[in-house]
């Protein structure tokens, strides 16, 4: 499997203080409206919880929405050993069910204060935000990204790194599944947001954004440009289980 590069990674605060760390590039709208217990062990490969891109049965999505909140409920102690012992994707996947695919208001208003906050500079606006943010989704990336950039402004460098830590993780497990590049190796993202925090990671700046269909599957092609040189850069996010979770409810 390969893994993105960590300096590659490492890109997402600076880029998300470039970008004023907006969710999305102003007006450009997403695709379709997709808007400490013992650790379960992870699904394997193969199973229908394993399975990414694949909605799940009501049993298996019962399953994951109960690791999400394990494993939200771990990670909230701040032990790092809980980020190595948590599948990530399996994270943000359970955090897709737990609400159903259905947008979640106040989450939207809490995001867009916490882009005037930033860009304001208040830190201590930021890290109440964040901290609403975080309890009500512990996969939000943007979230634990700027959290930890205000924990180190305010001189807590463990918070700092802890939420540094499961941002990084968070994209990973994104990145981890592919290259992006096409839809033979698209990137499986749960949240629509997740497309925007993968491009910051890369550097990019987004532009126009296209629903594609291939075979019997969806998804989101982002045309972007490299922040610091202006070059084309391109990616491609599998959104099936997302729409399919979100229509649902439609």
């Amino acid at each position: 499997m390969r893994r993105p590069s960590l300096v590659l990674l490492m890109t997402a605060a600076v880029f998300a203080t470039a970008a004023g760390c907006a969710a999305g590039p102003p007006g450009v709208q997403p695709g379709p409206a997709h808007p400490s217990a013992q650790q379960p062990a992870p699904a394997p490969p193969g199973t229908a919880a394993g399975a990414r891109g694949t909605t799940l049965s009501p049993a298996d999505a019962t399953a994951e929405v109960a690791y999400y909140r394990e494993r939200s409920v771990a990670l909230a102690g701040g032990a790092s050993t809980e980020i190595a012992r948590t599948d990530f994707a399996r994270l943000r996947r359970g955090r897709l069910y737990l609400t159903e695919g259905l947008p979640d208001r106040e989450i939207a208003e809490l995001r867009k204060r916490l882009t005037e906050a930033f860009g304001a500079g208040n830190g201590a606006a930021i890290l109440d935000l964040t901290a609403q943010l975080i309890e009500r989704n512990q996969a939000d990336i943007r979230a634990h990204m700027l959290r930890a950039i205000a924990s180190r402004q305010a001189g807590n460098e463990s918070e700092a790194r802890t939420h540094h830590d499961l941002a990084i993780a968070l994209l990973e497990s994104i990145m981890a599944g592919g290259d992006g590049q096409g839809v033979s190796s698209p990137w499986t993202v749960f949240d629509v947001s997740e497309e925007y925090e993968v491009l910051k990671a890369k550097g990019c700046v987004p532009g126009s954004q296209a629903l594609v269909s291939h075979e019997d599957r969806q998804f989101d092609v982002l045309h972007a440009r490299n922040a610091s040189n202006g070059s084309p850069c391109e990616a491609t996010f599998d959104i099936t289980e997302l729409m399919a979770v979100t229509a649902r409810h439609l």
